[in-house]
C-alpha cells in the first residue's frame, strides 16, 4: 500500500507435488535407500520484482511461471544411518543454513538470506536446484557434519525454465558447502529444551572480480552461524527463538554482513493449540565497495536493507491454514534513496 518503486497488488501461488520412494522397502535387502523427487508449479507475479524492489523477498514462494523439476536425489544410508550419501539434483537451502523457528516467515531472507542470493550466480537455492552430491556423518551422537559440492551455476530461471538444463561448465566452478551442528533434545524420550546450534560456509571456486578496479579477485566465499532454541516448552505452549549470521568479503559481494533474529509464540491462544505467531528482523548490510561501483557509475549510495515481519498461522481445518501476514522494509534494495515499503499479505495453505 505504500513505498517501495509503486504500490499494487499481486498474488502467487505454488503447488509442490513431493514423491519420496522407500527402496528398503521395495528390495528385500537394500537397507537405507530412498529415491525423491519434487515438481513445482509456480504462477502469479512477484512483488519483489515488480513493487518493492528489495533483496530478500518478500514472498517465498514466488517465481517464473512454469512447471519444473526442483529437486530429483537418491540417498544411501551407512553405517546404522550414521552417515548419508545423496546425489542428483540438489537444494541448497533445503539443509543448509536452515531454522525450524524461522521456516514460518515468509520473506525469502529467513530462509536463504541475502548473504548467499544475493552474492553468488544462481546458487541452487529455492526454486532452482542443481546437480551435485552431499555426505552427512554423524561422528557421535547429536553432533554431525555435511558437505555439498553443486555445479557452479543452475541458470537464471528463465535459461532453466523446466529444472532440467543443465550446462555444466569448468568456467562457473563448483559451490561447496559446509557445516557442522549441535542438537540438544532432539532424542524420542528427551524431556528438556530442544535446540540447534551450527556453524558453515560456502564457497564458489569461479574467479570473481573487485567490484571497484576490476581485477581478479579469485574464488568467493561466506560464513554463517544458526541458533534456534526453545525458550518454554509446557503442554502445547511454546516459546522458540532464532538467530544467524555471517559475512562475506565485501570487495567482490553486494552483502558483505548480514543478521536476523526472532521469536515464534505457539498454542497462546485459548483453544488453538497449534496457531503459532511470530515477529523477526532482518539486516543486510551493503558492501561499501559495491556501493562506491554504483556511486561511480551515477547511483545514490547503498548502505543497507532492513525487514520487519509479524505473522499469525492459523489452522482452520486440519489440511487447511490461513496466514496473514505484515512486513516492513527500510530502504529496499539498501539504496539511501529507496522508499521504505510496507506490505500486507495473506496466504492459504492446503496440504493433501
Amino acid at each position: 500500500p505504500s513505498g517501495g518503486q509503486k504500490q499494487g497488488t499481486v498474488y502467487d501461488s505454488c503447488l509442490n507435488i513431493p514423491v519420496t520412494v522407500h527402496l528398503d522397502k521395495l528390495v528385500n535387502g537394500w537397507e537405507g535407500a530412498t529415491l525423491y523427487g519434487n515438481a513445482l508449479w509456480i504462477a502469479g507475479r512477484s512483488l519483489s520484482s515488480d513493487y518493492t524492489g528489495d533483496l530478500g523477498g518478500v514472498s517465498n514462494i514466488s517465481g517464473k511461471d512454469t512447471v519444473r523439476v526442483q529437486e530429483l536425489w537418491y540417498e544411501q544410508a551407512f553405517g546404522w544411518r550414521a552417515m548419508s550419501l545423496r546425489i542428483g539434483l540438489l537444494d541448497a537451502d533445503a539443509e543448509f543454513f536452515t531454522s525450524d523457528t524461522a521456516s514460518l516467515f515468509m520473506n525469502g531472507t529467513f530462509g536463504a538470506f541475502t548473504l548467499l542470493g544475493a552474492n553468488f550466480p544462481n546458487p541452487p537455492i529455492y526454486p532452482m536446484a542443481a546437480p551435485g552430491c552431499r555426505l552427512a556423518v554423524e561422528p557421535i551422537k547429536n553432533f554431525y557434519v555435511q558437505a555439498g559440492f553443486f555445479a557452479g551455476d543452475s541458470g537464471t530461471q528463465t535459461e532453466n525454465l523446466n529444472g532440467l538444463n543443465y550446462h555444466l561448465n569448468a568456467a562457473d566452478g563448483v559451490q561447496i558447502y559446509s557445516e557442522i551442528g549441535w542438537r540438544l533434545n532432539h532424542e524420542k524420550d528427551a524431556t528438556g529444551l530442544i535446540g540447534v546450534y551450527k556453524l558453515g560456509s560456502f564457497v564458489d571456486t569461479m574467479n570473481f572480480h573487485n567490484q571497484v578496479s576490476g581485477a581478479s579477485a579469485g574464488p568467493n566465499y561466506g560464513i554463517y552461524g544458526v541458533a534456534d532454541q526453545e525458550l518454554y516448552h509446557y503442554e502445547s505452549k511454546k516459546v522458540s527463538a532464532f538467530i544467524r549470521g555471517g559475512g562475506s568479503p565485501g570487495d567482490i559481494n553486494v552483502v558483505d554482513w548480514y543478521l536476523d533474529g526472532g521469536f515464534n509464540f505457539t498454542g497462546f491462544i485459548p483453544g488453538r493449540p497449534e496457531d503459532v505467531a511470530g515477529v523477526a528482523v532482518a539486516r543486510s548490510w551493503i558492501s561499501s565497495d559495491y556501493s562506491a561501483a554504483q556511486v561511480a557509475s551515477g547511483a545514490s549510495p547503498y548502505f543497507g536493507e532492513t525487514v520487519i515481519e509479524a505473522t499469525w498461522r492459523t489452522k482452520i481445518l486440519s489440511w487447511w491454514t490461513l496466514q496473514p501476514d505484515f512486513q516492513y522494509i527500510f530502504s529496499p534494495s539498501g539504496q539511501e534513496s529507496a522508499a521504505n515499503a510496507t506490505v500486507i499479505g495473506l496466504r492459504t495453505t492446503v496440504v493433501f
